[in-house]
């Protein structure tokens, strides 16, 4: 019998509670959304967290190639303006583009650690300097 009075007491206050915004179930459809949602942000978005991280990596390194062909390029620019000899120029050939003498056999070792030979390009003449 107790347990009725109790059972009907609650009834009988249950009656003057505020009356629920928002039924469990559609707390929980909002939490499930939401989380989905996230998931799909973070990591499956074209915009998505990781796929961002990712690109800043590639680009840091590709800013630290494009600074160090830069690099060379100003090298190879102040080599040939300095070049008024035909013997700095010739260097700058045969270590730049693999350019050899006549008759010369040029070794190219390949990244992977192969190597091949290939014949030697003709440089081409030295410039007159009675120009």
């Amino acid at each position: 019998m107790r347990d009725i009075g109790i059972r009907i007491q609650r009834y009988r206050l249950r009656r003057y509670q505020a009356p629920e915004t928002i039924g469990e179930k559609a707390r929980l459809a909002i939490a499930i959304a939401l989380a989905g949602w996230a998931i799909w942000a973070l990591f499956l978005s074209d915009h998505s967290a990781v796929r961002l991280i990712g690109l800043e990596h590639k680009k840091t390194a590709t800013e630290t190639k494009l600074a160090s062909v830069e690099r060379a390029v100003a090298w190879s620019e102040d080599e040939l303006k300095a070049a008024g000899d035909p013997l700095v120029a010739e260097r700058i050939l045969r270590k730049m583009h693999n350019f050899a003498r006549p008759g010369e056999l040029l070794y190219i070792i390949q990244p992977d650690g192969s190597v091949r030979t290939a014949p030697a390009l003709q440089a081409p003449p030295p410039l007159d300097s009675t120009r």
